[in-house]
C-alpha cells in the first residue's frame, strides 16, 4: 500500500522523473511505452491521452501520465477481479468464448500460463471488441447492470437461460455432466473448458 505522504512525494518528483526520462536518448520510446500501457491497462475516461508535437509537450504529458499513475497505485479500494463465469455472465456469451477471447489476447495483458490455469481479470482491464474499440470490463459490467435494471429479468427467466446451454452440452454429448465427466480423465482443451462451464451452471441453476 502507497501512504499519502509517499504519494506527495511521488507526484513532486513527476516532473523531474518526466525531464530525465525525456531527455535520455530513448525519451520518446519511454512516453510511447508508458502512454500505451496507461491507455490499454487504465480505465477510460480517466484520463486524455494526448499526442505531442514537440520534447516539451512530450515532457509534460509524461509527467501527468506518471501523477495519474501514483494517484492509481495509491487508491485504496483494489479493482474488483471477475471469474471467467462472471464474465459470461455480463458479457452475455458462454465460458468457451470468454476462454478464447483469452487465448486470443481480446483482453489485453491477461495471459494463461498453463492450458487449465484458473484465472481472474481486473475491472481495468481493456477488451478489444470485434471493432477494435477498447473498452474496460468495468464499462461492460456497468452496462450489464444499467440493461439488466431496464430488462427486469426475473430468477425464473434466468434459471430458464442456463437450462437451456445445460440441454445444449447434454445433446453435444450425449448425456449428463455425471454420466460424460464424473470419472473422465483424459480430457483435450475444448472438453476441458466445456466441463467447467457446464459445472459452473449447474451450481448457478442450484442457487
Amino acid at each position: 500500500m502507497i501512504s499519502e505522504y509517499e504519494k506527495k512525494e511521488a507526484i513532486n518528483q513527476a516532473d523531474d522523473i518526466a525531464s530525465l526520462l525525456i531527455n535520455t536518448n530513448n525519451g520518446s520510446l519511454f512516453y510511447k511505452v508508458i502512454s500505451n500501457f496507461v491507455e490499454k491497462s487504465c480505465p477510460t475516461n480517466r484520463l486524455e491521452i494526448k499526442h505531442p508535437n514537440n520534447s516539451k509537450e512530450m515532457e509534460y504529458n509524461l509527467a501527468e501520465l506518471i501523477k495519474y499513475m501514483v494517484s492509481v497505485a495509491a487508491e485504496k479500494n483494489p479493482p474488483k477481479m471477475y471469474t471467467t463465469g462472471q464474465l459470461a455472465k455480463y458479457f452475455g456469451v458462454s465460458i468457451t468464448t470468454i476462454n478464447n477471447w483469452i487465448n486470443e489476447n481480446r483482453f489485453i495483458g491477461v495471459k494463461r500460463n498453463t492450458i487449465n490455469e484458473k484465472i481472474k481479470i481486473s475491472e481495468n482491464t481493456k477488451w478489444r471488441s470485434p471493432n477494435g474499440e477498447l473498452m474496460s470490463v468495468r464499462e461492460i459490467v456497468d452496462l450489464w447492470k444499467q440493461n439488466n435494471i431496464r430488462r427486469n429479468v426475473s430468477p425464473q427467466e434466468e434459471i430458464s437461460e442456463v437450462e437451456n446451454v445445460i440441454k445444449y452440452f447434454e445433446s453435444k454429448y450425449g448425456g449428463t455432466y455425471e454420466k460424460i465427466f464424473e470419472n473422465k480423465v483424459d480430457l483435450n482443451d475444448e472438453e476441458q473448458r466445456d466441463k467447467e462451464e457446464w459445472k459452473y451452471l449447474l451450481k448457478r441453476k442450484l442457487k
